[in-house]
């Protein structure tokens, strides 16, 4: 273009036939050439993976989706907890449906996990702090188990290896580690503090929580402190490890918070490399972890929350730096409470809501959200 813009004033002033059918042609393959590369930049940018909401869904105030899972890049689930009753919403395909779901009133999904479309798992709770482990056989649900205080995350392995932790608000004091073996429940008073965890195989879990991080080995857990890498606690702040990614024995993440008074933040990132944890990064610029992912190519999701009534940031670990990525609205009217990496691929799902700027409790809308193809 820059060409014809220079060519256009001495070409215009040539009347002469074969100069006139020269500069039409150029002129022709100046835009052609101009229309091809905005064509193929507006593909390759319709090809860029982003973060971007799939299902908006309308409905009472105060709602939002709070959990959720994924088998496949085509097969998920997402819960929406507020007023009223819990809802399930499930991905087949390339749409999402909301089901029937046994949720009562008052019920908040706290965790969910699957590992096939015939063994899904959801844990509700009261504000009371009682709660439900509900199972999804595939065609019908049903209370596996009750609890006393709310699950936090959960590692869903199998129908019959099931872990659930407690909470990051209430580390040692909340629900503790829990697993299920297809029959029975087994409480592990030892590791009563992890709140996340990630498995490498079923005799091979990472756990964090509050200042500890422990592995199971299949037989029990070995516990380790992250007293000495973690900053101390002082009167306003009371910093944890909230949530784990391993992706070999010696490559282990996790992620954190300051719990800072009014702050919540800073941001804590943590990594295990086989010998020694240590602390990788902090930044006030984020908040308290709502979880984490991985990104499908060695980096990792982080949806954050800092201060109150609350900022929202998607932060990125990717290529040794914490990033803000993009999201299809600002942090002041968006939270994404729940981050789900369909296994084997680059697709992230997460669940939240949107509402009007800087005020989460009027109009919310829960959003789905998906990263990748």
């Amino acid at each position: 273009m820059r060409g014809i813009r220079q060519g256009g004033p001495g070409l215009a002033g040539r009347t002469g036939g074969p100069a006139r059918r020269r500069a039409a042609a150029l002129l022709a393959g100046g835009v052609a050439a101009a229309t091809l590369t905005t064509v193929l930049a507006g593909a390759a940018a319709a090809s860029t993976p982003s973060w971007r909401i799939v299902k908006t869904i309308h409905g009472p105030d105060l709602q939002g989706i709070t959990a959720v899972a994924a088998i496949s890049r085509t097969q998920a689930w997402a819960f929406e907890s507020g007023q009223g009753k819990p809802a399930e919403w499930r991905l087949t395909g390339s749409s999402w449906a909301r089901v029937t779901f046994p949720g009562r009133a008052g019920d908040t999904v706290t965790a969910a996990g699957a590992s096939s479309a015939g063994n899904v798992w959801a844990f509700t709770a009261q504000v009371s702090g009682a709660s439900r482990a509900l199972h999804w056989n595939g065609t019908a649900w049903t209370v596996a188990r009750s609890f006393g205080q709310a699950a936090g995350s959960a590692l869903v392995l199998g129908p019959a290896d099931v872990w659930v932790f407690g909470q990051p608000a209430a580390p040692g004091s909340g629900l503790g580690t829990w697993h299920y073996n297809g029959t029975s429940w087994r409480r592990f008073p030892r590791v009563a503090q992890l709140t996340g965890g990630s498995a490498l195989g079923p005799r091979n879990i990472w756990a964090v929580g509050g200042k500890t991080a422990a592995h199971w080995n299949g037989t029990g857990w070995s516990v380790t402190s992250l007293a000495g890498v973690l900053p101390r606690s002082t009167l306003f702040c009371h910093p944890s490890a909230d949530y784990a990614v391993a992706r070999s024995a010696r490559d282990v993440w996790a992620v954190g918070a300051g719990n800072c008074q009014d702050e919540q933040g800073p941001f804590y990132l943590l990594h295990y490399n086989g010998v020694r944890w240590r602390l990788v990064a902090q930044s006030a610029r984020y908040g308290a972890p709502q979880g984490v992912a991985p990104d499908g190519a060695g980096g990792l999701w982080i949806p954050t929350v800092a201060g109150f009534p609350g900022t929202f940031a998607m932060v990125h670990y990717a290529g040794g730096a914490l990033h803000r990525a993009a999201m299809p609205l600002p942090g002041t009217r968006l939270t994404v409470d729940a981050v789900a990496q369909a296994p084997h691929s680059a697709v992230t799902f997460g669940g939240g809501a949107s509402y009007p700027a800087g005020n989460p409790g009027l109009n919310r809308a829960p959003v789905i959200l998906r990263y990748g193809p």
